[in-house]
Formats: C-alpha cells, structure tokens, sequence
C-alpha cells in the first residue's frame, strides 16, 4: 500500500510539471519579428501575469517599424486564462502583423499527442480592413516532434500546423518547447511570410 502510495504520488508529480507552462514571472520573451515585404526586423514580448494560484494571463506587445524613423506599438492579453491545461498567445497587432488574425492563434492543450486537433473559432478585429468582423474558423493539428536550431533553445519541440478552414493557402506551423514556450511563429499568407522567432530573454 505505502509503495503504491508513493508511486502514484511520483506519477502526479511527473504530470503536473510537464504541463506547466514555460512563461515564467518576471521574465519578458523577446521576438524578432520578419516580414517578407518588410526590410526592417521588427520585435515582440510576451510576459506572463499572474490572477491567482496557477491562473495566468498572457500580455503580448509588438513594435513595428514602418521607416527608419519611427515605429508603432500595440499591446494585448490574452482572451483566455492560460493555465497547466492550455497556453494560448493573442494575435499580435500593428501593420502588417494583423494578418495573424486571419489564423487560429498560438494554442497547445496538454497533454500533447501527435495526432491531436484542436478547433478554434473568433472574430477579426482590427479597424479599416475588409476583414473586420469575419468569424474565422479553423484547427491547430499535432504533427508530432521536431529538432530546432533556436540560440536560445536547440532542442526538440512539438511542431503544430494551423489552418483555416476552406483554405490552402492561409497557414502557420508554431514550435513550441516545453521549457521556452513557443519559440517559433512561422505564418504563410498567400504570398506573404511572417517570420517570429524567440530571440533573448530579459529578467527583471
């Protein structure tokens, strides 16, 4: 009885870390964000704030250059409380970078499968776009595992395809890594790619 006891003890302590979420407080994830129409590199941060007990939100911002000169910045958090269940990223906005919310958003559900399929559904939102108020519906499928060459995380990360619904040509492969988070956001639209790549960490 007392082995068993143990056993299962171990067994929940094995499960409850390994769906943890990598954001970790006090911590900004910076992003290198490339635009295959764009000659600057842009940057994101995500950073994690805490509710309460294991329930967090996700803050994302964005900076994007339109000229040598200036830039616009945009912030969001994330609709939906990340927790050891789910992480989810909101859409990042500014520019070019609303194209994102054509797609389901960064999403994994744990435990991961390869195999596993989640549905997404929500509404474009963003002002003076012939988008704005679609209902996009679409999946975000697990391919399976895959070695990445990332400076700040060489290691293998689950590779996840996003789709819309009724199209072919409106995709995104996410790589997340189960101690970094997502470190790669790789969006092709139409003939435009959108390239963010987990590039430093900053500590508070």
């Amino acid at each position: 009885m007392k082995k068993t006891l143990i056993t299962l003890i171990a067994t929940l302590i094995l499960i409850s870390c390994s769906e943890q979420t990598p954001y970790q407080d006090g911590v900004k994830y910076i992003y290198k964000v490339k635009y295959s129409n764009s000659e600057f590199e842009d940057i994101m941060t995500v950073e994690k704030t805490v509710i309460s007990g294991f329930v967090s939100k996700i803050l994302l911002e964005t900076e994007v250059r339109q000229d040598k000169g200036s830039s616009t910045g945009n912030s969001i958090e994330s609709n939906v409380s990340n927790s050891t269940q789910k992480i989810q990223l909101p859409h990042p906005l500014g520019e070019y970078l609303n194209l994102t919310n054509l797609l389901p958003p960064p999403t994994i559900e744990f435990p991961v499968a390869i195999g596993d399929s989640i549905h997404t559904e929500h509404t474009v939102k963003f002002k003076h776009s012939p988008y704005n108020g679609y209902i996009i519906e679409g999946y975000i499928k697990v391919m399976g595992r895959e070695m990445v060459n990332n400076h700040i995380a060489k290691d293998s990360c689950w590779v996840l395809k996003a789709q819309k619904y009724n199209t072919t040509d409106t995709t995104a492969t996410f790589y997340y890594n189960d101690k970094y988070g997502f470190i790669e956001l790789d969006y092709q639209i139409g003939a435009d790619n959108i390239t963010i790549t987990l590039d430093s960490l900053e500590i508070h």
